[in-house]
């Protein structure tokens, strides 16, 4: 059900708490809906940081590391995950009206850039990604190319899947990576 869609009332009915509960632990519906958002994208941080975490700190090498990103890049931008990146992108647009959803948005939103640039720092300390992206940057830019798809999944035209992920890997390959797949 879309958040605009609850009631109280729904919520006393689902959980069986009292209507004092809800108002003292969340402060109000608003409170408990974007309590809610938080815990699912918190969700989505940790499945983000895990798929990369793993793919990126098993490579043994550059060759190695870009097809570990490339079955990444198979399971992310999924169509089948179209939904996915569409709660992100809500999630993220509350963000910019609400600043108190924001404050509560925003340490899930470090800790997904921070997880994935401490993977990152260790990249490039084993030599495996380029020295001259910070690692922050690096981070940042894989989370954009995840979200930009969004505009993919609402269009009457979009690309195919395997255009997207071609485009992925030869970015991934010959600007983060540094290596010449040809």
């Amino acid at each position: 059900m879309a958040p605009e869609r609850i009631s109280v009332e729904d919520v006393i009915i689902a959980s069986g708490i009292s209507s004092g509960s809800l108002y003292h632990h969340f402060g109000d519906l608003n409170g408990l809906i974007d309590a809610a958002i938080v815990v699912r994208f918190a969700r989505g941080v940790d499945w983000s940081i895990e798929v990369l975490g793993q793919a990126m700190g098993q490579a043994r090498d550059r060759k190695d590391l870009v097809e570990r990103l490339h079955q990444v890049t198979l399971r992310t931008q999924s169509p089948d995950r179209a939904d996915v990146r569409a709660e992100r992108v809500r999630a993220i647009a509350r963000a910019t009206i609400s600043s108190r959803f924001r404050d509560a948005l925003a340490p899930e939103q470090t800790r997904l850039t921070t997880g994935i640039a401490e993977v990152w720092s260790g990249l490039q300390e084993r030599g495996l990604v380029s020295p001259s992206i910070d690692p922050r940057a690096g981070s940042l830019f894989i989370q954009a190319y995840t979200l930009g798809l969004v505009l993919n999944d609402v269009s009457d035209d979009p690309i195919a899947f395997d255009a997207w992920v071609a485009m992925i890997d030869v970015v991934v390959s010959r600007t983060l990576v540094d290596i010449d797949t040809d």
